[in-house]
């Protein structure tokens, strides 16, 4: 449901929504069915993988790769903020 029902994640909403909509797609303000979950990042890499893939990638391809980089940028974050 998280891709297949989102517009943010399939591109139909705007650039801006993805930073004020939750996880679901749905406006976090003033929305009681909202649980407050703000994952722009995640969408963002999600609806860049809706797309289709890269250079001909599958986007399972492309999913992980991108998984790769996040969880490499989180770990260099983390090793220099411990220094």
């Amino acid at each position: 449901h998280i891709v297949s029902g989102n517009p943010d994640v399939a591109g139909t909403s705007t650039l801006r929504d993805v930073f004020v909509n939750d996880y679901w797609g749905r406006p976090i303000t003033n929305n009681p069915s909202t649980h407050k979950s703000w994952r722009p990042l995640t969408i963002l890499s999600f609806r860049w993988m809706n797309g289709g893939g890269i250079l001909g990638w599958s986007p399972l391809f492309v999913h992980r790769i991108v998984n790769v980089l996040i969880h490499a940028a989180a770990a260099e974050t983390c090793s220099i903020a411990a220094t």
